[in-house]
């Protein structure tokens, strides 16, 4: 038998879009035993559209003018819903969390779950848990180690014991929780061939490549790190790479995070063991964090 799932999802002004995301979580194989919806502000129909399914809880937010999205206020909105929820997690349970404009094939949950589920045996004996885990958006691709923000699973005593039951409100608020589980030991999961759906394009600006760079300081970016993450997004984008390496180098209003010199330390030995590689003739690699350790 599954455990509990408690769903949170924050939506503004989607009551085209919200119906297909709450639908597709009503019929999983596996549904949620509670869906809270944080309604931003929204000046449409998206709370009566919400409001009008079963097992799904409202929580109203005051309106404001502008857009939160791409910021790290939209941690403030989330931490509202895990507000309603938090008490009933238990360490058993699962947290989900979606967005508003995501669509789920009917076993998404049930398949996240079963592959978190299979533990590896480490070299030191120990059996790696995945703590943190999604699947993947149609079309695209990312890193093993990197869950999505939507469509993200996440066990309710990891939740509980590591996040104190929230996101962290600032720059990399979405992000932290992965680099704060790879940095106490656990694993991080996305699972790119369990595929879901985004229903709305999602555009890179100016705005959010500039965010992206704090984040990146935030989370302990080592700069050699940052400066080739820009460069290779340079060809495709030279507006948005410059940007984002602005973001990280003008700093001044960013907190850094509790994993920061951790993740410095180990994107530092990555460098050094790259650097060999290439040395000695052989292909850079990507590391994942435990090869580090």
């Amino acid at each position: 038998m599954m455990n509990r799932v408690f769903c949170v999802l924050c939506a503004r002004n989607e009551e085209q879009r919200i119906d297909k995301c709450l639908s597709s979580l009503l019929l999983q194989s596996h549904p949620p035993e509670k869906i809270v919806v944080v309604n931003d502000g929204s000046t449409d129909l998206t709370k009566a559209v919400a409001g009008s399914f079963p097992h799904v809880t409202v929580l109203d937010l005051p309106y404001h003018s502008d857009s939160h999205a791409g910021t790290f206020k939209m941690a403030m909105k989330f931490n509202a819903g895990f507000d309603e929820i938090n008490n009933l997690l238990f360490d058993d349970d699962f947290l989900l969390i979606v967005g508003s404009d995501d669509e789920f094939p009917r076993d998404y949950i049930e398949q996240v779950i079963t592959r978190m589920r299979i533990g590896r045996t480490s070299c030191h004996g120990e059996v790696e848990r995945v703590v943190v885990a999604s699947g993947q958006v149609e079309g695209e691709h990312t890193e093993v180690t990197a869950p999505r923000g939507g469509g993200r699973i996440i066990r309710g005593w990891f939740w509980k014991r590591y996040l104190n039951g929230h996101y962290p409100e600032g720059w990399a608020w979405e992000d932290y929780i992965n680099y704060r589980a790879m940095k106490e030991g656990f694993l991080t999961r996305c699972y790119n061939e369990i595929k879901f759906r985004r229903l709305r394009s999602e555009k890179r600006t100016w705005k959010k490549a500039i965010g992206d760079g704090k984040s990146m300081y935030a989370l302990g970016y080592h700069w050699k790190h940052a400066l080739g993450r820009s460069v290779r997004m340079f060809p495709h984008s030279p507006k948005l790479a410059l940007a984002q390496f602005v973001g990280w180098s003008l700093h001044r209003d960013v907190t850094r995070l509790d994993c920061a010199d951790w993740l410095n330390e180990v994107q530092k030995k990555s460098f050094r063991k790259n650097v060999w590689n290439v040395l000695r003739g052989k292909p850079r690699k990507t590391y994942i964090m435990s090869d580090l350790k």
